[in-house]
């Protein structure tokens, strides 16, 4: 399968070009100069095959406050109810100041059901990377996955943390780039901004969803069973101020760092969050019982808070979105 850059400002500034029998671009890890990467296209895509693009965003470096403060009452108290598994602590804490020194592309929308399949045909073990269930977008048809009717355009939502990586590392192999998930400083930069956006859109309340529970079960006539979906552009006004969508959404995203009950205070450049063996180690940073360390998923819509953790799939909520790093 070919996949090449259907802009090309960004394969020519970065040193890559098509070889001559029109395959995919060749690789280039020489770094752009600031000049150069001043010129990159504000938007641009990622061509899988002659139908199916992945649109995408970029975001300028830049410094911001991610997370917020916790008083000492609502820490006690989630930490009464988590040890009976009855709460979570509140974890999206403290708020500090952190600096993503070097933009990035990222997916204007979250991986669609379309293009998951594309890369479940194209490896040997799809199986390891997918999780079928009734909730799911997709299905088996003929020995191949395919969205179900209407789905086509609709995020994924059944993919673990190691289908989202899988999915980036095919994708990197194919066009020589680096296509990776979004750290969490990343995910949250893009939707909350220099500016601290209390959502993705801004402030207020904007249309990011027509389907129960927000509208009631009154629209059983549109989505008539558990996988069906509003594709990731009905909502334009669910949209940052930079053009990526769908931050908000029933379907969250995975990120690439292990996940923590509080942000680590001096990881404030770039930050990757904490490392496994830290976590496994560190029962104030980890203290849920079990005996491994988990990943970060963000934007679903929720009432547990802004951060969840997991690896596997339990229900029809999981998705992602790339990211692609500049050389």
């Amino acid at each position: 399968m070919t996949i090449s850059f259907v802009v090309m400002p960004l394969a020519l500034l970065c040193g890559c070009s098509d070889d001559p029998k029109g395959n995919k671009a060749s690789e280039s890890r020489n770094a752009s100069s600031p000049n150069s990467v001043a010129l990159l296209p504000k938007t641009m895509q990622l061509a899988i095959d002659s139908e199916t693009n992945i649109d995408l965003v970029y975001i300028k470096p830049g410094t911001f406050v991610m997370g917020r403060n916790v008083g000492w009452v609502e820490k006690f108290f989630a930490r009464i109810s988590s040890r009976f598994m009855v709460g979570k602590y509140p974890d999206d804490w403290p708020a500090r100041k952190v600096t993503i020194t070097k933009g990035f592309y990222i997916g204007k929308y979250k991986i669609t059901s379309l293009q998951f399949c594309k890369f479940l045909n194209a490896v040997s073990n799809p199986e390891d990377y997918v999780k079928l269930n009734k909730s799911a977008r997709i299905e088996i048809k003929d020995k191949a996955y395919v969205p179900r009717p209407g789905c086509e355009n609709c995020a994924i939502n059944v993919v673990p943390w190691k289908g989202a990586v899988a999915f980036c590392e095919w994708l990197s192999h194919e066009i020589g780039f680096i296509v990776r998930l979004p750290t969490e400083a990343e995910w949250e930069f893009t939707a909350r901004g220099t500016e601290g956006r209390t959502f993705p859109w801004g402030e207020g309340d904007v249309e990011w969803t027509d389907r129960w529970p927000i509208q009631g079960r009154q629209n059983k006539e549109k989505y008539p069973h558990p996988w069906s979906c509003a594709p990731v552009d009905a909502f334009p006004e669910n949209v940052t101020p930079d053009g990526v969508v769908g931050m908000k959404s029933w379907v969250g995203e995975w990120c690439s760092d292990f996940y923590g009950v509080r942000y680590l205070k001096d990881d404030v450049i770039d930050p990757q969050g904490p490392t496994e063996e830290r976590l496994l180690e560190d029962k104030s940073l980890n203290p849920y019982p079990y005996d491994k360390a988990y990943h970060v998923f963000r934007g679903r819509a929720s009432f547990v808070g802004p951060r969840e953790f997991g690896d596997e799939v339990l229900a029809g909520i999981y998705g992602f979105r790339i990211v692609v790093e500049l050389p």
